[in-house]
């Protein structure tokens, strides 16, 4: 990405100059790893990751600067690195590694993580699968409360700051985009909902169909139409609120209030896989879930009193 959009021209240059040749750091990202290099990936993906994570900490592309002074730099520097990817591609596994391997805890970038009584279907590490890396961010609330991403970034920020002061790296890990950008981009401070409005929305997307409200939105705000799938109800519903309620579409609102520069410098890293091979691993995650008692998690939640119609219960899985 062009320096700007990592936010920082000499982290841009030094990755820069540490990617361009993968492969010859391998013996960097062992001893990074204390020898263990697991992969389910391309080698170069992690040797990618983990120099560009030394650099990140140490201020250099060597990984053997004493733990001292790579606190003093992350404090001075106070760095981010996210690691993110799609669903079932293996970001808590890798997350871990890292973790282990910087001294550090993990921050969870996952909308339905911060959800209590919901690991199974969320796929929430367990105490057993977190391996001793503290895990934040996750079973913050209960079902019925909700949960913003402007809540997310408010938490996130203290842990991050923290970290900053103990000279820990912050490593964000999460496949919800929205939480990772509001922490790199900012948020607009968005009105509070109109439950008037969204009755009314709602009543008028359950009398005509749902198509018809995403081509009203593709006619006032065509640039969130585009980044929007006609069936995510809710962010579709959400968009015309905001522009019924200000006159104004929320696309321009993002572009207004939008950093043109993220609060610290960020490694912002993508794991990716062959479509088919992880439509697999999603296919066996299912599987995994439902020997796991997923069904019963969730009947659990109904007789709990928890209505069908909450957001937590209409995430996928459920």
């Amino acid at each position: 990405k062009a320096p700007s959009k990592l936010g920082d021209r000499w982290i841009h240059q030094r990755c820069k100059k540490s990617f361009k040749n993968g492969y010859k750091r391998v013996h960097q990202a062992r001893a990074l790893m204390g020898g263990e290099l697991p992969c389910d990936f391309p080698l170069k993906n992690y040797t990618r990751f983990l120099v560009g994570c030394s650099i990140m900490v140490t201020g250099t592309l060597q990984p053997d600067s004493t733990s001292s002074e790579q606190s003093n730099w992350i404090a001075i520097h106070q760095p981010l690195v996210a690691l993110v990817g799609p669903t079932g591609i293996g970001k808590s596994r890798i997350a871990i590694h890292l973790a282990k391997t910087f001294g550090t805890e993990i921050l969870t970038a996952d909308s339905t993580q911060v959800y209590k009584g919901m690991d199974i279907g969320t796929d929430t590490p367990s105490t057993t699968e977190q391996e001793g890396v503290p895990h934040r961010l996750i079973n913050i609330v209960h079902p019925d409360e909700s949960f913003s991403a402007g809540a997310y970034r408010r938490l996130a920020l203290q842990d991050i700051n923290r970290l900053h002061h103990g000279g820990l790296l912050p490593l964000v890990v999460g496949g919800t985009g929205l939480y990772v950008r509001v922490l790199v981009r900012g948020i607009w401070p968005s009105p509070s909902v109109d439950w008037a409005l969204r009755r009314q929305l709602e009543q008028d997307c359950e009398r005509c169909r749902k198509m018809a409200l995403y081509q009203e939105l593709q006619e006032v705000d065509p640039v969130s139409a585009r980044v929007l799938h006609p069936h995510d109800r809710g962010k579709v519903l959400r968009a015309l609120e905001i522009y019924r309620q200000l006159g104004v579409p929320l696309s321009e609102m993002h572009r207004r209030h939008q950093q043109t520069r993220p609060p610290f410098p960020v490694l912002l890293m993508g794991l990716r896989m062959d479509r088919d091979a992880l439509c697999r691993r999603l296919e066996d995650r299912v599987e995994i879930e439902l020997d796991k008692g997923l069904v019963d998690e969730t009947r659990g939640l109904l007789e709990a009193g928890y209505s069908r119609e909450l957001t937590s219960l209409k995430s996928v899985g459920y």
